[in-house]
């Protein structure tokens, strides 16, 4: 079965090393029909976030594929992309659980129940912290991850919009402010519905 799907998918893997446009174009498009459904039940989210997600897995394949490092599929194309995306996701959030919040990011989340952002030492001022990071952790692992990425580059790596341009490979820096937007009114909506657990 699986040398079935490896002689199946070998001319599509031949047409992606070779920078076949049209054909890569239609691969994406034949794929994201199987993957979005599918990952919306995995991740527990919306069509327009998991599309987000299948765009990035998608790059990922065909970097993949150019770079030689995948040279024989024994799966069916969007199985592939789903165990893309999973290891994607995990990734990021190993990467946010190793990320130590700045001052900056520490300040606004602390304000996101409207309380005041001075840190008392105490026992119980130190769980109450923790604990804010871990929903801070939860909540950055709801978002698409290039959401992820560009708010880490925001506000813990404290890059300029010019760096972030270059790293994100956005056009201009409007690009920048503009996702920047969409991700924290992403991040505000799911706050909102975790406020209770920042109490």
């Amino acid at each position: 079965m699986s040398k079935d799907k490896s002689k199946e998918n070998a001319p599509l893997l031949e047409a992606i090393r070779l920078r076949d446009d049209k054909v890569i174009k239609q691969i994406y498009l034949e794929n994201k029909k199987k993957f979005v459904p599918a990952a919306c039940k995995i991740f527990m989210q919306k069509e327009a976030e998991v599309s987000e997600y299948y765009h990035e897995c998608f790059l990922v394949f065909v970097d993949n594929v150019q770079k030689g490092k995948l040279t024989k599929l024994t799966c069916q194309l969007h199985t592939y992309l789903l165990a893309i995306s999973k290891r994607l996701r995990k990734e990021s959030f190993r990467n946010q659980q190793r990320d130590k919040l700045s001052t900056q990011d520490t300040e606004f989340w602390l304000n996101v129940d409207g309380e005041s952002s001075s840190v008392d030492t105490s026992i119980l001022e130190h769980y109450e912290d923790e604990h804010r990071k871990k929903i801070v952790r939860s909540l950055l692992s709801r978002i698409s991850p290039s959401c992820q990425k560009l708010l880490n580059l925001i506000f813990y790596k404290n890059y300029s919009l010019a760096e972030i341009v270059e790293q994100m490979q956005y056009s201009d820096d409007r690009v920048v402010r503009k996702r920047k937007s969409i991700c924290m009114k992403k991040l505000r909506e799911i706050a909102q519905s975790f406020k209770d657990k920042l109490h």
